[in-house]
C-alpha cells in the first residue's frame, strides 16, 4: 500500500494499482492503472519510495513500473520463473529468487544486473535483507528448496555463510541434518514445489 492510498497487487497476467480508499483522485475498490506482465504473477510486488513499483512473473520478468502512471521503467529477463517476491534494501539494490535456483541482485533504479548467487536448489521463499550499517556492506538472506538458509553478501553476491535447517532423522529438535540426508529431501521438495505455470494458449 503506498501513501496516496493505492494497494499494487498481482493477478493472472497483470499488476494492478487500485485505490483502497476513496480519495486522490478515485473511489474505492476502483482500478487506477494495469500493466500486462505477459506472465502468470505469483508473488507480491514491492515499493520504494522513489515512486516504483516491482514485480516478477512466472515467464522469468521482472518489471519496474511507475507508480504514478503505470508506465514501464524497465525489465530485466531471468533464466528462469520468478515465483519468489522481489525485495529492496537500502543502497538501491533490488534482491530476487528464481526456480532457476538463482538469486539476482540488480540495481533498482536501472535494472542492471549486479550479480547473481547460485544456490542448489530452486528458490520459491523471499528474500529478506539485513541493514548497511548493522553488516558491511549489507547481507541477503534467501532459503532454497535444498533446506538451506543462504546469507549472501550485498555487494559482489559471495556466499557469507548457509545453514541447513531441517531436523535430523532422529527428530531432535535443533539438530542439523547431513548432508546427504539433507539432499535427497530437497530433491522430493524439489518435485512436490510449485511448478511453472504455462500461460493459456
Amino acid at each position: 500500500l503506498g501513501d496516496d492510498g493505492v494497494a499494487y497487487v498481482g493477478a493472472d497476467n497483470s499488476l494492478f494499482a487500485i485505490h483502497a480508499a476513496t480519495g486522490g483522485g478515485g473511489f474505492a475498490g476502483t482500478v487506477k492503472w494495469s500493466y500486462e506482465t505477459r506472465g502468470l504473477v505469483m508473488s507480491s510486488p514491492a515499493l520504494d519510495t522513489h515512486g516504483r513499483v516491482f514485480v516478477g512473473s512466472m515467464a522469468g520478468t521482472l518489471h519496474a513500473v511507475r507508480a504514478a502512471d503505470g508506465a514501464s521503467l524497465w525489465s530485466f529477463d531471468a533464466e528462469g520463473g520468478l515465483y519468489s517476491s522481489p525485495a529492496l534494501d537500502d543502497l538501491g539494490n533490488l534482491y530476487v529468487g528464481g526456480v532457476d535456483a538463482y538469486l539476482y541482485a540488480l540495481r533498482a533504479d536501472t535494472g542492471a544486473l549486479k550479480w547473481k548467487f547460485r544456490a542448489s536448489a530452486a528458490i520459491y521463499s523471499s528474500p529478506a535483507t539485513a541493514p548497511s550499517a548493522a553488516f558491511a556492506g549489507g547481507l541477503v538472506f534467501v532459503g532454497a528448496a535444498d533446506w538451506k538458509l543462504y546469507a549472501v553478501r550485498a555487494e559482489d553476491g559471495l556466499l557469507a555463510w548457509n545453514q541447513t535447517l531441517r531436523r535430523s532423522r532422529a527428530g531432535a529438535a535443533g539438530d542439523v541434518v547431513a548432508d546427504d540426508v539433507a539432499d535427497d529431501d530437497a530433491d522430493r521438495v524439489a518435485r512436490a514445489a510449485p511448478q511453472p505455470l504455462r500461460d493459456p494458449a
